[in-house]
């Protein structure tokens, strides 16, 4: 039996109106192949910076002119398995699930089709679809970032600079954990609201030293901050551009201080370590707004506003 869905696309980079909803046709399953109905997915910095395409780096990878190779966005999406093709052992019909596609993007559609060997885990007990879903983008990246961290036993003070966005929030809650093995942490965690202070980008510790700085925001002043370290401090930003990597190098050069950048890549064990983080409640994702899938294009609007604090969600299911 042919089975028809909706997902929301775009032809062209710029704003929310560029989003066109499209009727489409699932294919037939292959054997390593699982099918999902989706339930919910988030709108991330990631879905916006393809969406405008910017920087200019997002247009090397889908399309100097016009989006190419990812037409439908969305990273992360919780729901429930439908069906799976006879090579899949570990899901079968029913289960409830959660997983990232960082590399195909397509999560704003109402039916997924993703391999056995994707990033998917089932949905922790006692955590709904909808917080697993919000855990997602913020609860990995601030892992991935958090483990490059080569200075755990001396980490005494750190500061979470955008502690209201996905990333910084996860962030906050994971450093706050004495218990949590990831980091020997010891010491108070500065919580600063990248809203509230914004200020605080020119002026970043001046009176303080701090072990750790994490700029989950990706808009700190680079060169304050640095100064803002401790003699062996490190400093983790989100942002990524040659300036940066540059800095990065003669900072190790000049000094015991250390610059961390990149994009987050992930694996299992990260979502499996997310799945156990979420089930202990050491991180609850904290969610700003959740949205129709109707008003898809609302929800864009309301992260391109930068007023949320939280994760923005989509409900499909």
């Amino acid at each position: 039996m042919t089975r028809t869905y909706q997902r929301w696309t775009y032809a062209s980079y710029g704003s929310a109106d560029k989003l066109v909803l499209e009727n489409c046709t699932l294919p037939s399953l292959k054997p390593s192949e699982i099918l999902i109905k989706v339930e919910f997915s988030a709108v991330n910095s990631a879905d916006i910076k393809m969406l405008k395409g910017k920087p200019w780096l997002v247009r090397l990878f889908n399309g100097l002119t016009k989006p190419s190779r990812i037409k439908t966005l969305g990273l992360d999406f919780s729901g429930r398995v439908v069906d799976a093709g006879g090579e899949v052992k570990d899901f079968a019909p029913g289960d409830s699930v959660y997983g990232l596609r960082p590399d195909t993007f397509s999560t704003h559609s109402q039916y997924l089709i993703v391999e056995r060997e994707s990033l998917l885990q089932h949905v922790p007990y006692g955590v709904s679809a909808e917080h697993a879903c919000a855990g997602l983008f913020g609860g990995l990246s601030a892992l991935y970032f958090l483990k490059r961290i080569g200075v755990q036993n001396s980490i005494k003070k750190a500061l979470v600079y955008g502690a209201d966005s996905s990333v910084g929030n996860a962030a906050y809650q994971i450093l706050s954990d004495k218990t949590n093995s990831l980091l020997r942490f010891h010491g108070p965690i500065i919580n600063v609201d990248s809203i509230k202070k914004s200020g605080f980008l020119d002026g970043v510790g001046s009176a303080q030293k701090y072990d750790l700085i994490f700029d989950a925001t990706g808009k700190l002043n680079i060169l304050s901050a640095v100064k803002a370290l401790s003699e062996h401090g490190e400093l983790i930003t989100t942002a990524v551009s040659l300036k940066l990597f540059f800095i990065s190098k003669v900072l190790s050069l000049m000094s015991n201080k250390r610059l961390i950048i990149g994009i987050a890549q992930n694996s299992q064990e990260d979502l499996a370590r997310l799945s156990q983080l979420l089930s202990d409640g050491v991180y609850i994702p904290f969610i700003d707004s959740t949205y129709r899938y109707n008003d898809y294009r609302a929800a864009f609007e309301k992260v391109m506003r930068q007023g949320k604090a939280g994760a923005v969600l989509i409900k499909l299911g």
